[in-house]
């Protein structure tokens, strides 16, 4: 079922969400966004300033192409005590449960994702779905949901699910502090890259 109004994501490429956002210990529930685009979240694109803290989000869908995540879509910043049950879909890549793509520093602290995080074809994360050349701190962070890719792309690879992040690239690194994985991996017997508890793939030398 498709609401008729659809949530428009805070934030995109031309102007990043660079302040702070405080639920103040309240809930969001119900939002609904859908796109065949990419950028697609509570948040489209947050820059590493940006920090959303003290936040529910709660039954909510969140689909699109690429880049997708129920808290961010894109970018990066800080992300604490926040907890999240809603659904983050892509029809291609680049999922993750509270967020999609980090290509700038990013803190995810005392959160927990408890919804599922899927992508068609691969980079899916519990958490975080592609780390792209940045570093990304975790600390105290619980995936408790569900993650996984369905098919694979069009030149039969396909994968990089992880419980708590993806895919790794362009020396990446991901430093977990206390982080608890107790959800679900799933993958379709088509997929042939890589899946793990935590890291779906490190994809090259420096990645950590």
């Amino acid at each position: 079922y498709a609401p008729d109004h659809s949530w428009t994501p805070i934030g995109n490429a031309d102007t990043k969400f660079a302040g702070t956002f405080d639920g103040q210990g309240h809930s969001l529930s119900g939002i609904y966004s859908s796109s065949t685009g990419n950028l697609v979240g509570l948040f489209g694109y947050t820059s590493q300033n940006a920090t959303i803290c003290d936040l529910k989000l709660t039954e909510s869908y969140f689909g699109g192409k690429d880049n997708i995540g129920t808290i961010s879509a894109y970018g990066g910043g800080t992300i604490s005590r926040v907890y999240s049950n809603s659904v983050a879909y892509g029809t291609s890549s680049h999922v993750g449960g509270l967020f999609g793509l980090s290509n700038e520093p990013l803190v995810i602290e005392e959160a927990e994702f408890a919804g599922t995080a899927e992508a068609e074809v691969q980079m899916t994360g519990g958490i975080l779905g592609y780390l792209n050349g940045v570093t990304v701190d975790m600390k105290n962070v619980v995936f408790s949901g569900i993650t996984k890719a369905s098919r694979t792309n069009s030149t039969g690879s396909g994968g990089n699910i992880g419980g708590l992040c993806g895919y790794s690239t362009n020396q990446g690194t991901l430093h977990a502090i206390d982080c608890i994985i107790t959800g679900e991996v799933q993958h379709s017997s088509q997929i042939t890259g890589g899946y793990g508890a935590a890291f779906g793939r490190v994809g090259a030398a420096g990645d950590k």
